[in-house]
């Protein structure tokens, strides 16, 4: 599942059943289905729209380049080029473009993930031309511009020394390095500091110019515009006859090992993290992966946080947590503890899982599952711009279809089917990470 906002929306709706949800959400799903339209373009560029009439546009473009296309020699320069590409144009038409779109009444941002780069505005409509126009040149046109690379160089590398100081992002970087042989998804996606300080200016032109191709680009529009005069405008940036080849990469297979690292930090209490390798977004387990994940460990009403935090009181904090990725990724439980119970930890969240694969769930429990899920995907969906970032997800690692009928797969979701997946994928010892707490520090009281 996206990490959005399904953990909030648990604790919210306290596992509340609504039959009338379940009709809505599906009339709900359907007239997304009927509006969200998907073309191709001069030299393969898709073209994804959903048309709505609220005068605020928000349009996103997406590369199917992220870590997993980076070798260990040039880990993080994805992010690295996310971040210089609204740094100016070749063209001199935008030296800026946040500065631009930000003083137009909107607001622009970039990321950066294992399997995708993407970036995107929102915007009132009445402005979107001349957003679009000064995003679509920096991306097509980028400046890499000396001065620039220097003072986002240094920008990303107090990024990579702050990333200690939260300790989940740095401890699911440290289950995910354990957790594969060679997969690239065992790297950092922002990359090491020795990378980042020498890559140098012809390396990230390179790499740009292999993977910012228009095959590999999916532009996604949701908003208040017309579909047909917006494809006009966007085909003038591409000629069309651009023989290009496409570097998205195909399935990678996941190569789990279930190895171990623990390492003193300095914060005061001890975070510990257990993975297996879970399945990948073609798969049809992928549904039934979400509903445990949430029955497991989201929210106060799951079956960790009432068993090993409120009656065993291991720890202070405990969820699980999966992501439906392009390749195998990780099903994640992690929490946050004193070090001395680190053992009986471990011994509680086993036999919770053992008692899914052995028992499955009951229907009752199933049913608010899937009741916080319905309720989770309108949410989500409330702003053109969540909108957007939905279709554009899926798109780059499947296909945007599989968001407009996901809701409809996690209803079709039974018992047998929670048991099996745990049964199938949580078998066996886990790869663990932990950050013990300072001694320095002591123990929190």
């Amino acid at each position: 599942m996206k990490k959005l906002i399904i953990t909030a929306l648990i604790a919210a709706f306290a596992f509340a059943g609504c039959s009338t949800q379940k009709a809505e959400t599906k009339r709900y799903t359907q007239e997304r289905e009927e509006v969200v339209r998907k073309a191709t373009l001069n030299d393969g560029v898709s073209l994804i729209t959903k048309e709505i009439g609220n005068g605020v546009t928000s349009f996103s473009v997406w590369f199917k380049t992220g870590s997993r296309n980076e070798s260990d020699a040039d880990s993080g320069i994805s992010h690295f080029i996310e971040h210089l590409i609204f740094k100016g144009s070749k063209t001199g038409k935008v030296n800026d473009l946040s500065k631009t779109i930000e003083g137009l009444g909107g607001h622009l941002n970039g990321a950066t993930s294992h399997d995708f780069t993407y970036y995107y505005f929102t915007i009132a409509s009445k402005f979107a031309d001349t957003a679009m126009d000064g995003m679509m040149d920096c991306l097509i046109n980028p400046a890499f511009d000396a001065g620039e690379i220097g003072k986002e160089r240094k920008v990303v590398i107090e990024e990579i020394v702050r990333k200690q100081d939260n300790p989940y992002g740095y401890l699911f970087e440290k289950i995910s390095e354990v957790s594969y042989a060679s997969h690239p998804y065992r790297r950092p996606v922002i990359g090491t500091k020795e990378i980042i300080a020498n890559v140098s200016r012809d390396t990230l032109v390179k790499y740009y110019s292999d993977h910012y191709t228009p095959e590999n680009m999916v532009i996604v529009a949701v908003g208040d515009f017309d579909t047909k005069e917006l494809t006009g405008e966007i085909m003038k940036y591409f000629r069309g006859g651009e023989k290009n080849t496409s570097t998205a990469l195909g399935h990678i297979k996941g190569d789990f090992k279930n190895g171990k690292i623990e390492e003193e930090s300095h914060f005061k209490q001890t975070y510990q993290a257990y993975s297996w390798l879970a399945p990948n977004v073609e798969s049809p387990d992928t549904y039934a992966m979400d509903v445990l994940s949430i029955a497991l460990g989201q929210g106060m009403s799951s079956r960790l946080y009432r068993q090993v935090k409120e009656n065993k009181q291991l720890c202070h904090s405990i969820s699980a947590n999966y992501s439906t990725m392009k390749d195998e990724g990780l099903f994640i439980v992690l929490g946050e503890l004193e070090y001395d119970n680190k053992g009986k930890f471990r011994s509680a969240i086993m036999e919770e899982i053992e008692k899914v694969k052995k028992e499955g769930i009951p229907q009752a429990e199933l049913d608010k599952v899937i009741t916080v899920i319905e309720n989770g995907y309108i949410f989500e969906h409330e702003t053109n711009e969540a909108v957007g970032h939905s279709l554009g997800y899926y798109e780059v690692i499947s296909s945007y279809k599989q968001e407009l009928t996901y809701v409809d797969n996690i209803r079709a979701v039974k018992t047998e089917d929670v048991k099996r997946v745990a049964e199938k994928y949580l078998a066996g010892d886990p790869a663990e990470a932990g950050l013990r707490q300072s001694e320095k520090s002591g123990k929190s009281e």
